[in-house]
């Protein structure tokens, strides 16, 4: 098994995953040393909820401005999802991994204006 990091842009950018729904973005880019490899980490920082009004611009950006309206917090129970699934790296060649959140089952409220988010992330295709 081989481990590195995927060198996501410094910092990640933030995304607007309403926006992401049946839509792709590219989370991170990097070189990583060829061979078999069994899991993907993918870490949350954080996550808000905004009610009222969209964001304005595209999904993910190096800023994306609040909306006006009512947002609340949200907060991330688990920040390091683990993608079980094997597959291998090959040199010189270029490897595309889809990632599929299932915003609806990521985030609970739970109670009082308050809201948990454990994200539900699927591996949908590595080629």
């Amino acid at each position: 098994m081989t481990e590195g990091p995927l060198c996501a842009p410094a910092p990640p950018p933030p995304s607007d995953l309403k926006k992401l729904e049946g839509a792709e973005d590219v989370l991170g880019v990097g070189s990583l040393t060829p061979g078999r490899y069994t899991q993907i980490r993918l870490v949350v920082e954080r996550a808000e909820l905004f009610f009222d009004n969209p964001s304005v611009g595209p999904a993910c950006a190096p800023t994306i401005p609040s909306p006006a309206g009512a947002s609340a917090p949200v907060t991330v129970a688990s920040g390091t999802v683990r993608l079980n699934r094997q597959f291998e790296l090959e040199a010189a060649n270029t490897t595309t991994i889809l990632l599929d959140l299932d915003g609806e089952r990521s985030i609970v409220a739970t109670g009082s204006g308050t809201y948990v988010m454990t994200p539900v992330v699927g591996i949908v295709s590595v080629q």
